[in-house]
């Protein structure tokens, strides 16, 4: 697909299950994209942003598989289980697949950052990116919108890489990541000077100093979302949004179900009502 339309500039697989190779032929053959949104493609690791090849699967390097005599568990596995280390009477050799003429080689790899002209980039819920790539990549200069939110393993790392990386970032999405700090949060509000929407609901170790350090720092802030952080007090909130009139802030609480007892008192009073009739 890639070598059929290479001046596509906006690419939506959004939920679809591609993996590290269909990337890396995004990021070497696409280079004229401006709008890439991968948002649910959780097969995706930190190898295709880098555009390297993939290192999931990596063999033991410890001394767990011997016992205390030196003598490797394998053998001592295979005279209790023979039926699961016995060897296959006939190895079938199935060839390999033939190699299509579009298949990148490992000299062709190219990283994210191929995608020079990059404007808008949605990794939302890849969840096994971590902050070894992210920090690596984070380097596109005409960028306005970037959606991190669910990619767990994300810290404060990654937030630091993006405060210098993306100068022209105005969206900025970091719902659901539990890990990063105030430090982050003053690391993006220093640094990103056109941002104007901010979204860290549920980031729970964030606290009052991250509301203080948007008041002083960010001054282009115009939406910011903390709904469900737990370490940001409502007292914080409710000052930055009478110093700040011209912010639109979110703040979604979790409700409480219990009625209020004159509420309850009134439906019993009309269920006795009812019954009596």
């Amino acid at each position: 697909m890639t070598c059929c339309i290479p001046h596509l500039l906006d690419l939506d697989i959004s939920s679809c299950s591609i993996g590290n190779a269909s990337l890396r032929a995004i990021s070497a053959r696409l280079t004229n994209l401006r709008r890439l949104r991968l948002a649910r493609c959780r097969e995706l690791t930190d190898s295709c942003l880098l555009g390297t090849v993939d290192m999931d699967f990596e063999f033991p390097h410890d001394d767990d598989g011997d016992d205390e005599l030196g003598h490797c568990l394998c053998t001592h596995l295979h005279h209790r289980f023979p039926h699961i280390f016995s060897v296959p009477k006939q190895a079938s050799k199935k060839p390999l697949p033939p190699k299509s003429e579009h298949d990148l080689n490992e000299a062709e790899f190219r990283p994210l950052t191929n995608l020079r002209s990059l404007q808008l980039l949605d990794l939302k819920y890849c969840n096994r990116i971590t902050d070894q790539s992210v920090s690596q990549v984070m380097s596109f200069n005409e960028m306005r919108c970037l959606c991190l939110s669910l990619c767990t393993k994300l810290t404060d790392v990654s937030l630091a890489a993006v405060s210098v990386g993306l100068p022209s970032l105005e969206e900025l999405h970091l719902a659901l990541l539990g890990c990063i700090t105030d430090a982050g949060v003053r690391e993006i509000s220093e640094r990103l000077h056109r941002l104007s929407f901010l979204d860290v609901s549920s980031c729970d170790q964030l606290t009052d100093r991250s509301i203080e350090t948007l008041f002083h720092n960010t001054k282009t802030l115009r939406h910011l979302d903390v709904s469900l952080c737990t370490g940001i007090s409502g007292r914080a909130v409710a000052k930055l949004k009478r110093d700040l009139d011209h912010l639109v802030l979110v703040n979604r609480r979790h409700q409480c179900s219990r009625k209020p007892v004159p509420y309850l008192k009134n439906c019993f009073l009309d269920f006795q009502k009812n019954v009596k009739t």
